[in-house]
């Protein structure tokens, strides 16, 4: 992977059907075979995995089977414009890890999501008008309509998810007095041109068309703007603060620690 330039993966994020062809990788496991993770036949063989749980093993075993020569990958945003359904469907799937033993539990005591959404909710006065809207507007509102609406569920299933699976670890960690298993902490900061105070730059950003290049101006706004954003965000505040919290209990315990020196 270290070999992969940045660049390719920015191509293949931007392969959008019609307009730009797909990036092409090969797959050297078809090759070069290499044993299937236990996990996978584990799953599989399990009645009573959920159908979830096995189509991720399906998908898993499809890339180390030895058939998939090729991989064709497009624009994210056909399935999934905010790049977040692969932790989710793994999220969801850990939640019966417990019942798969194969499966391992190892999950960072804090996840931080960091959703940069750059939908633009444009004004374009159909409100105001009688007759109907041209057959081009309606074919782009149906496709935004459709990305904002699966976005929103997207992120929402993933808080609920992240949340179950929490509470999910404590019971167990009640049950089987296992002092590794803790909750979760999860940080999910948003950021969306909505979201901003300042009316002049709303209707700035929602006004700026999609492009595969932006003038530099903008460019330096936006990054301007994403940082002054970031940093007064709520839940990115909580993070901070839960962080420098974490460095004080650790100092305090090391001081603890610390042999008593003789005067």
């Amino acid at each position: 992977m270290s070999q992969f330039s940045i660049s390719r993966a920015v191509a293949a994020s931007s392969a959008f059907p019609v307009y730009l062809t797909p990036l092409v990788l090969k797959n050297y496991s078809a090759e070069h075979p290499q044993p299937e993770p236990d996990w996978i036949k584990a799953i599989l063989e399990d009645p009573a995995a959920s159908s979830r749980l096995k189509c991720l093993a399906l998908e898993a075993h499809s890339d180390v089977d030895g058939r998939r020569h090729f991989v064709h990958l497009l624009d994210g945003g056909l399935s999934d414009n905010l790049g977040l359904r692969g932790a989710l469907d793994r999220a969801m799937a850990r939640e019966q890890s417990f019942q798969v033993p194969s499966v391992p539990l190892k999950i960072p005591r804090r996840i931080a999501i960091i959703v940069v959404d750059a939908h633009t909710d444009r004004d374009y006065g159909w409100d105001d008008k009688e007759h109907s809207i041209g057959l081009g507007e309606l074919l782009g509102s149906v496709g935004r309509a459709a990305v904002s609406h699966y976005s929103f569920e997207t992120l929402e299933l993933f808080r609920e998810a992240m949340a179950r699976l929490s509470r999910e670890r404590v019971a167990a960690r009640l049950q089987t007095n296992d002092s590794q298993l803790l909750e979760i902490c999860t940080y999910t900061i948003e950021l969306r041109f909505n979201q901003l105070a300042n009316e002049s730059d709303r209707h700035f950003f929602n006004s700026v068309a999609t492009r595969l290049q932006l003038p530099g101006p903008t460019v330096g706004r936006l990054k301007h703007l994403a940082g002054e954003e970031l940093r007064k965000n709520p839940e990115f505040q909580k993070l901070l603060h839960d962080l420098n919290r974490t460095d004080e209990r650790s100092i305090a315990n090391a001081r603890l620690m610390e042999p008593a020196t003789m005067s």
